[in-house]
């Protein structure tokens, strides 16, 4: 199961389409109708939301790490935790929490657009956030998945790092084809990595599924061959 819980699961999915919403709404701001009045209040509610749902969601499930494990408390809050270790203790709430601000953070980037280097120093910021997560806090159960969030962060930190020299500061436009291969490049060995870790994973579980089969098909025929000689 993928997802336990369907509120959570829309709350986290449209939280950056939210963001962008409120942010692109605050400029044109009124209260001269009653129209536009409700508008401004739901917006700014919308915005009390997105600011404090990182910090709420951290506290609450915080409050209740002791009985996370429980099956009613997974089958609604399950898609938040499944993956964290919970014997690490309360830190590993740090990363749904910044997976939420992360978000925000998109949003921010989204309507910042006559300010490209500030655009890519937040995504530059929230990736290496998250690769301190990571690596300090360890908050999967799984050592695998840990590397290959730590593989997925530098490869885009790296990508963020050759898009600066798109922006101005670089003139030259051989030095800019040159640094969009090196871009191509970290893009492609992101691209192959997940496709060929996505393929083992497929082909381990088809393997064990057919093995599965044949231990079934080879128990069947020996219950049969007994029950033939008895």
């Amino acid at each position: 199961m993928l997802y336990y819980s369907w509120i959570v699961t829309t709350v986290f999915e449209s939280y950056s389409l939210i963001s962008i919403c409120c942010l692109i709404a605050y400029p044109v701001i009124s209260f001269e109708t009653w129209g536009l009045a409700v508008q401004a209040l739901v917006c700014i509610l919308f915005s009390v939301f997105f600011l404090t749902a990182p910090f709420i969601l951290m506290r609450s499930l915080s409050k209740r790490i002791a009985v996370l494990d429980n099956r009613a408390m997974m089958k609604r809050f399950g898609s938040v935790y499944e993956d964290l270790d919970l014997k690490r203790g309360r830190w590993i709430f740090l990363q749904p929490a910044f997976f939420l601000i992360r978000r925000l953070i998109l949003a921010f980037t989204v309507v910042m657009v006559p300010y490209l280097i500030a655009q890519i120093y937040l995504v530059i910021a929230q990736s290496l956030i998250s690769l301190l997560i990571v690596d300090y806090v360890h908050p999967f159960k799984d050592r695998s998945q840990r590397k290959m969030e730590i593989f997925n962060e530098v490869i885009l930190v790296l990508v963020l790092y050759t898009m600066m020299c798109f922006t101005p500061w670089v003139q030259e436009v051989e030095s800019k084809v040159r640094i969009g291969y090196l871009s191509c490049f970290f893009v492609a060995t992101h691209f192959v990595v997940n496709l060929a870790i996505m393929l083992r994973g497929s082909l381990l579980g088809l393997s064990q599924r057919c093995k599965l089969r044949l231990a079934k098909k080879a128990e069947t025929k020996t219950r049969a061959h007994k029950k033939k000689i008895r």
